[in-house]
């Protein structure tokens, strides 16, 4: 397994911070790296998520809701192909702070024959990228 984890805080609130993170529609108005997000937000629900990893490339994936839990996690569940090939647990965790804004946990535990050939570490600069577009978005809207 292969875990990959980024962290930080805004000064809005973690209901805030959920109203952006799952106004999916207008993921295409500011996020750079996850660019287009649909579907119904309940567990078990199949997602249609575009990710843009590095300018002119894009990768559409069909990932499966595990949690959704208002104002607290979002995480959901991708594969490529067949269970044991690459999976990947995209969460975002939302914590208030003693400042009344949001400690946000944004990751990915990967897993799969493929971890080691695909390299998950590469992400990590496109999850940065949403981070400090998601704190210009949040900015901008509150």
């Amino acid at each position: 397994m292969y875990q990959l984890a980024t962290q930080f805080s805004v000064p809005q609130d973690p209901d805030q911070v959920w109203s952006v993170l799952t106004d999916f529609a207008g993921f295409n108005r500011w996020n750079s790296f996850m660019t287009a997000v649909s579907g119904k937000l309940a567990v078990g629900e199949k997602l249609s998520v575009t990710l843009s990893p590095s300018p002119g490339k894009q990768t559409t994936f069909k990932p499966t809701l595990l949690v959704v839990n208002n104002g607290r996690e979002l995480r959901w569940r991708g594969r490529l192909l067949v269970k044991g090939v690459f999976d990947g647990e995209h969460y975002w965790t939302l914590t208030r702070n003693n400042r009344g804004g949001t400690d946000i946990r944004h990751g990915e535990d990967f897993s799969g024959l493929l971890v080691g050939v695909v390299k998950p570490g590469s992400f990590k600069g496109g999850f940065e990228r949403m981070n400090a577009d998601m704190s210009a978005e949040l900015a901008r809207r509150f």
